[in-house]
This record gives structure tokens, sequence and C-alpha cells, in this order.
């Protein structure tokens, strides 16, 4: 059995970085894009987070208004 032929942008990378850093579609990426995109990912999450919240207490205050 071979191992898996892997795309020459990540073995270059690899080759001098000795990190590989993808992004959601497997592509390769900076180290700096990357960052960007994790940093993105928990803003994202946070803001849904906090709409779940807003959206819970105003059902709570429409139900005790009722």
């Amino acid at each position: 059995m071979s191992a898996p032929a892997q795309d020459p942008a990540v073995e270059d990378i690899t080759q001098k970085t000795k990190e590989v850093y993808l992004d959601d579609a497997g592509k390769p990426i900076t180290k700096n894009a990357y960052k960007k995109l994790q940093k993105d990912k928990e803003k994202a999450e946070r803001k849904a987070a906090t709409a779940a919240k807003i959206a819970a207490e105003k059902a709570e205050r429409e139900a005790n208004q009722v």
C-alpha cells in the first residue's frame, strides 16, 4: 500500500514550514489567514450565542406579559 498522494501545494508548504494550515475546503492557506479564519469563526459563534440569548429573553418577556 502506498501513501495517498498529497496536493503539491501542501507538500511545498510542509517542506518550507513543517506546519500546514488548511481552510474549510482543505486548501492550504497562510498562518495569518488561518488565524483570521479562526477569529472570524469564534466571532460568529459569540454572535450566534448572543442572538440566541436575546431571543430566549424576548420570548420569556412575551410569555410573562400574556
